[in-house]
């Protein structure tokens, strides 16, 4: 399950005022580590990206992997949404989708297992959030939710290029 969008900051702010009244944790893998913080903030890189999981207690546990110093988690089996930020760059005229993710159902000794339904509960909870908050526009054949500003940007010719 995927949802992609373009938001600008002040719609970005609002989103991560939705995702903190829902009580999201936020885990990141950096530097060979997992941190989880409740302050989305916190990891944002000074270009302004933003690549995190959204978790939560009750969607269920997460096997970490530890070896020495390194730790990590598989977003494969792991209950958790991946989330990415969307940005836009005045300078080049180019926006970059963010998206929410995740994966309901994994494979595991052949056979399918589905993850926690709470989690697909809350995946729902944030696309109905994103789809009353933003606009559905086809752009280079593909569904994109779009918040007013960016689109205004695009009917003026100010965004004229797609980064992946």
């Amino acid at each position: 399950m995927r949802t992609d969008f373009l938001m600008d900051l002040n719609t970005q702010e609002r989103f991560f005022e939705f995702l903190q009244i829902n009580e999201f944790s936020y885990l990141i893998m950096r530097d060979k580590k997992v941190y989880k913080t409740n302050d989305l903030y916190e990891f944002i890189s000074e270009d302004g990206r933003l690549n995190c999981y959204l978790y939560n207690d009750f969607f269920g546990d997460i096997n970490m992997h530890v070896d020495g110093d390194f730790m990590a988690f598989s977003d494969i089996d792991a209950p958790v949404i991946y989330l990415s930020n969307s940005l836009y760059f005045e300078n080049t005229h180019s926006v970059k989708c963010g998206k929410v993710q995740t994966n309901i159902t994994y494979h595991k000794d052949g056979k399918s297992v589905n993850k926690n339904k709470v989690l697909k509960e809350y995946f729902c909870k944030i696309n109905f959030w994103l789809e009353q908050n933003l606009a559905k526009k086809f752009i280079n054949h593909k569904q994109i939710l779009v918040s007013n500003e960016i689109n205004y940007l695009l009917t003026i010719g100010k965004i004229t290029n797609f980064l992946n």
